[in-house]
């Protein structure tokens, strides 16, 4: 991994969010990449609770070659955000089936174990 940084945060510090791959016009697309394995790639993943505008992105190396696109056609397409997915799980974000998409942690911690307003 070589960084992370929150889409909500850098809104906040600069005073103005970019659309395009992690703005608010990919909004059917929590997770989108620029660049290509082998080598340096950036994700860009929203929160796709209803309401919800978190948004972080960050860059990966990966080192492997995608699988060939004749032979394995998903295999190709997927190859990039498989190699992400376990550093998406480990920062706390959930991949909800059935069309959901991916949640942030605030939005996937069952409200008993939400922190509270007076303990923020």
């Amino acid at each position: 991994m070589v960084a992370q940084r929150s889409h909500n945060d850098r809104c906040a510090t600069t005073g103005r969010c970019a659309a395009g791959a992690a703005g608010d016009t990919m909004r059917g697309m929590s997770l989108t990449t620029a660049g290509k394995a082998p080598g340096p790639v950036r994700f860009y993943l929203a929160c796709d609770r209803m309401g919800c505008r978190e948004r972080v992105s960050f860059d990966l190396v990966i080192a492997e070659e995608p699988p060939d696109r004749e032979t394995d056609l998903f295999g190709y397409l997927l190859h990039e955000a498989g190699k992400a997915a376990p550093y998406i799980r480990d920062r706390g974000w959930v991949f909800i089936e059935g069309g959901e998409g991916y949640w942030c942690p605030k939005c996937s911690t069952p409200a008993s174990r939400a922190p509270s307003a007076d303990r923020l």
